[in-house]
């Protein structure tokens, strides 16, 4: 049974996805060289599509079980610094912003007034 797993061909791969993949993106291509006709623009599109196309590939012919081994590091390497890049590792707020405080304090004079 796992000898099965292991073999590949070229008749498994998805080519009617790639084909569709790359014809979205080549129509994008052409209709940004046609509202862009000075810039190039363009061209940064279709290296974006090549670099696109290996990666497809890359992933396409790589046994995900192998992967299965370093998971860990991807999530060391790849997730953690993308969160400090982002933002998304901050360190908590036990107090909330000061001009959140002075917002709450107009909300509780304002409703004061209105409701004498």
């Amino acid at each position: 049974m796992s000898a099965l797993l292991e073999k590949k061909s070229l008749r498994d791969f998805d080519w009617l996805l790639a084909m569709l993949a790359i014809g979205i993106v080549a129509f994008g291509t052409v209709q940004i060289r046609y509202a862009q006709p000075q810039e190039a623009y363009w061209i940064k599109q279709l290296i974006g599509l090549g670099i696109a196309c290996v990666a497809m590939i890359l992933v396409a012919v790589t046994d995900y079980r192998r992967l299965l081994n370093i998971a860990p590091a991807f999530y060391i390497f790849v997730l953690t610094p993308t969160q400090y890049a982002t933002g998304s590792i901050t360190t908590a707020r036990i107090i909330p912003p000061r001009t959140s405080r002075i917002r709450m304090a107009e909300r509780k004079s304002t409703t004061n007034k209105i409701g004498r």
